[in-house]
């Protein structure tokens, strides 16, 4: 799956260039310490996180999970 268009604009910007800073600091994105180094974990609600791996050199998005931490 590619994805095509982003209607929110920091999640375009953290895709096309690997820059987080547009994305709401609500979602708590940051990058995963120990065993998920290299991946990325962003709020959905409550104890749900969206977690991915991204490669800024190729601008892709990959091994997406929905996850509850708690």
């Amino acid at each position: 799956m590619q994805l095509v268009r982003f209607r929110h604009k920091g999640l375009r910007r953290l895709y096309e260039d690997g820059d987080p800073k547009g994305v709401p600091p609500g979602w708590k994105l940051h990058p995963l310490r120990g065993g998920l180094k290299g991946f990325w974990s962003l709020t959905v609600t409550a104890n749900w996180r969206l977690v991915f791996r991204f490669e800024a050199e190729t601008n892709s998005a990959s091994d997406i999970d929905l996850v509850d931490y708690h």
